[in-house]
């Protein structure tokens, strides 16, 4: 994928919008998670409303209110490496530029400590770790992983070692591979996939 000719000018718009962007404002500092789950589709989720009970966890959070439900959301690419680009630099890929101000940078300017633990090897799959920047204060992903690279069980083993940082709000962003095709199969979990491909 390569950017469009208008980069330049944008790189320029980029640059200029993150040297005003205010450092340490008072803000309320909550902790913020953002957690994507690569190839999982809704219409296969219970908390969406399919019929095999594929999602009990986040059922249950919904009906108790802990958990909010968006019916409407649209992706900005259809392929991961562009869409989780999307996701964190609230852009089209055909406004990207190479240097990004994302919600990383952002929150690192207001005192945040951002931590980035993704299943699959982002570093060297098209180079995907230059392309979330260099706002992190921890990066791990399935190139450091010890095992399988597309094992979700790495990243929960990361973020139980992480210990809570006091008084500094947390941002975390946390990229899991299971429902892909190209992942780590543990046989505790088989129930919840469907008896037959295609349904």
């Amino acid at each position: 994928m390569r950017l469009d000719p208008a980069a330049a000018l944008r790189a320029a718009r980029e640059h200029e919008a993150a040297a005003s962007y205010p450092a340490n404002r008072e803000i309320r500092k909550r902790n913020l998670f953002i957690i994507t789950v690569d190839a999982l589709r809704a219409d296969r989720m219970s908390a969406y409303g399919a019929s095999r009970d594929t999602t009990p966890f986040l059922r249950r959070l919904l009906r108790e209110g802990r958990l909010a439900r968006f019916d409407n959301a649209f992706s900005a690419c259809g392929e991961s490496f562009c869409g989780v680009l999307g996701i964190l630099s609230s852009k089209y890929w055909h406004q990207a530029t190479q240097r990004r101000f994302g919600i990383a940078e952002a929150l690192k300017r207001l005192g945040f400590q951002v931590t980035y633990l993704m299943s699959g090897d982002k570093t060297n799959f098209y180079g995907q770790r230059d392309a979330f920047g260099h706002a992190m204060d921890l990066y791990r992903d399935g190139s450091t992983a010890v095992g399988y690279i597309n094992d979700d069980a790495n990243v929960l083993e990361w973020l139980a070692q992480l210990e809570p940082a006091a008084g500094v709000p947390q941002f975390a962003y946390l990229h899991l591979m299971s429902v892909h095709t190209l992942v780590e199969r543990h046989a505790e979990f088989r129930k919840w996939e469907p008896s037959t491909i295609g349904v």
